[in-house]
């Protein structure tokens, strides 16, 4: 027997951004029952927030944040560690601190989709609309009929005005993704734009000279003979660079990268590495953005030996090919990172710990019943774990 909230977040899990659709929700709601409404006092066809304008109703946000707080506790107790919600996580993030992060980063991302589609007039095709239900008759076939569906969303306090806004957000996205692609486009950007974008994320170019201290098929450090001749070295090219007195500094470097460098990479990057954050080894990566354009860094000892840095100007094809392909993952991500949130005070004021344990129980206490009142199919208890994966 699987377990109900499980199986319903999984599906719903699938399609957790949304689009645009929907009523307009007034603010106090109309509607005064169900599982949001008797856990939070909150109707859930009220507005819980604005992102940037758009509203996003009770139970869509009920619905975030039973999903973070689940997702959390089952990730705990696969470890063994229990779900304590004043646990501290790291750097003074708390439990509950986290659940909150995660429930109001998935309803500034519901917003911010249905945002720029309606800034970018795209509308769902017909194609996405029959996919949308067939997925529908699908979801709605696995829990047993429409009567079984319907008491999945009652469980999990979701309207089906709500369930269906979040299905209709990956195919959206994809709407927008592809649109963004398309050259002349409304969220189509170009070279220029790319290159900017690119220099804001913090992408830059440096080439590096190499003199490895490990052997990098076994991963073993040399012997201290070896590494001391390697720091040598490094010592007698940096003297090189800083006596150079030609007009020239950054051909002279790639001479004596060329001649010197043991960075395996060197064939494919002849000219350095293009990058953004967290793609080099941080040693490479702080040293360089430390540099000016056509500065040289004193040796720098990383994990895989002493590198001698010079800072590029930004390779702009270079950076126009790695930002096309993620230009528009990262515009969202700004926009859902600096959207204005203005959020009901009632909701700010819940309690979240004792909402979502009084559903956890409601949810435990159904899924109990639903055991005990299972029938034996063929000799064979279906509300036996271990019988139903004989059966599967």
């Amino acid at each position: 027997m699987k377990r109900i909230l499980a199986a319903a977040l999984s599906l719903a899990l699938l399609c957790m951004l949304t689009a645009c659709g929907g009523k307009k929700t007034p603010d106090e709601g109309t509607v005064k029952e169900g599982v949001c409404y008797e856990l939070t006092g909150i109707a859930p066809d009220a507005a819980a927030m604005a992102v940037d304008g758009v509203e996003v109703p009770m139970d869509l946000y009920f619905y975030n944040l039973c999903y973070a707080a689940s997702y959390l506790e089952s990730y705990m107790n696969a470890y063994g560690m229990g779900f304590d919600w004043s646990m501290e996580i790291e750097d003074g993030m708390t439990m509950l601190d986290a659940v909150k992060e995660g429930a109001l980063s998935n309803a500034k991302s519901f917003a911010v989709i249905e945002k720029l589609a309606q800034e970018n007039n795209v509308i769902l095709d017909e194609d996405a609309l029959s996919r949308l239900k067939t997925q529908r008759k699908q979801t709605v076939d696995n829990f047993g009929g429409e009567e079984a569906f319907q008491a999945e969303l009652d469980k999990l306090g979701l309207r089906e005005e709500s369930y269906d806004r979040m299905c209709r957000s990956d195919y959206l996205y994809d709407a927008l993704a592809e649109l963004a692609a398309a050259e002349g486009s409304s969220l189509y950007a170009t070279d220029a734009q790319l290159v900017a974008f690119a220099a804001e994320q913090g992408w830059m170019t440096a080439d590096h000279i190499l003199l490895l201290t490990r052997d990098m098929s076994s991963h073993e450090e040399l012997d201290d003979e070896i590494k001391a001749e390697k720091k040598a070295l490094a010592e007698e090219l940096k003297a090189k660079l800083d006596a150079y007195t030609g007009d020239d500094l950054v051909g002279y470097f790639t001479e004596l990268a060329d001649e010197y460098s043991e960075d395996s990479g060197r064939a494919l990057n002849p000219e350095g590495y293009t990058f953004g954050s967290g793609q080099m080894v941080e040693e490479f990566e702080s040293t360089a953005a430390a540099l000016g354009e056509g500065e040289v860094s004193e040796i720098v000892k990383s994990y895989y030996g002493y590198h001698i840095i010079l800072r590029k100007p930004l390779n702009e094809e270079k950076a126009i090919e790695a930002m096309r392909g993620s230009y528009f993952d990262e515009l969202v991500s700004r926009r859902i990172e600096n959207a204005v949130v203005e959020m009901d005070p009632r909701v700010e004021k819940m309690d979240i710990a004792g909402v979502y344990d009084a559903f956890s129980a409601r949810m435990r206490a159904d899924e109990e019943a639903a055991a005990e009142n299972a029938p034996a199919e063929n000799g064979i208890d279906v509300t036996d774990p271990a019988q139903e994966a004989v059966q599967n």
